[in-house]
């Protein structure tokens, strides 16, 4: 299986030498994911629900498929995005292409970058590299970055692989979603393309990044932009609340049961009733881990 023969140099620094081997070809088992130009594989639309992988993986967690197939599954009207970076994915257990028949709503596919940032205030910084340097995590500025500038592009729904779908998000529009009362959540959000919100935070990301700052693209960026937007601090605003063509969601819609409030899910009879107890949300996020007796009554 042969790749082109120039790598992009985003991919070269991303990947390194774990996916991109010396002669340009990769295993056996992989799946070929051609970098395609932007215009030519999606089209804009307020029915795209983009998630990525951007550690350049070609092996994606089971979680992080659950995810997607649960986006697909839950929104059949809309088209599934699943951007990877790595240049191939590997399917040794027939599972992806068992995920792909079942969901024609579901696309795997591989951008190039450089394209996908071109005509953004993001081109410069993201061809400049600074996003890998001096961090620990430059998987997670990448997945910061691209998110908005997806979403900006095309327009659509962006989520991360961390959550479970359970409700039918189509009429989530120009939305955005607390994590808490204080802070705004950047793992979920929807806009139209060349939505005012997210062009300003991709000109504060570049303004503000720090590569040593946990979230600084995040959450962090989301909530600062959020307040000069809507003319204050946004923890004494009642939820939900518009503001700049975006309607801010309660914690609850995207955040139901808290991170840190995930033993809830495990009490008995908890799980069972969980959207009785909660009428109104749209996903589960997963973040944690923990161990669960095989067997055991929720």
């Amino acid at each position: 299986m042969n790749f082109p023969t120039i790598t992009p140099i985003w991919q070269i620094h991303l990947c390194g030498s774990r996916n991109i081997t010396t002669n340009g070809t990769s295993p056996s088992t992989g799946t070929l994911l051609p970098l395609g130009k932007k215009e030519s594989v999606i089209k804009s639309s307020p029915d795209n629900i983009f998630l990525v992988e951007s550690s350049c993986n070609p092996r994606p967690t089971y979680r992080a498929w659950c995810a997607v197939e649960s986006w697909a599954a839950q929104n059949p009207g809309g088209k599934v995005w699943y951007v990877m970076t790595s240049p191939y994915y590997e399917d040794l257990t027939g599972m992806v292409q068992k995920l792909l028949t079942t969901y024609p709503n579901l696309q795997i596919v591989a951008l190039d970058l450089s394209e996908v940032f071109n005509g953004t205030p993001l081109h410069e910084f993201f061809a400049s590299l600074k996003w890998t340097q001096n961090t620990a995590w430059p998987e997670i500025q990448l997945s910061d970055l691209m998110r908005v500038a997806l979403v900006w592009t095309f327009g659509g729904y962006y989520s991360d692989t961390d959550t479970i779908c359970i409700n039918d998000s189509s009429r989530l529009h120009n939305v955005i979603g607390f994590q808490n009362y204080q802070e705004i959540a950047n793992g979920q959000f929807h806009a139209e393309p060349n939505h005012t919100f997210m062009l300003e935070i991709m000109k504060h990301m570049v303004k503000t990044y720090e590569p040593g700052v946990w979230g600084s693209l995040g959450p962090k960026c989301f909530t600062e932009v959020g307040a000069k937007l809507c003319g204050g601090p946004l923890a004494q605003k009642q939820k939900p609340f518009e503001c700049a063509n975006m309607t801010f969601l309660a914690p609850t819609a995207f955040f139901p049961v808290y991170w840190s409030s995930y033993q809830y899910l495990l009490e008995k009879n908890k799980g069972t009733n969980l959207q009785q107890v909660q009428n109104h949300f749209y996903l589960l996020s997963h973040s944690y881990r923990l161990t669960v007796l095989c067997g055991r009554e929720l």
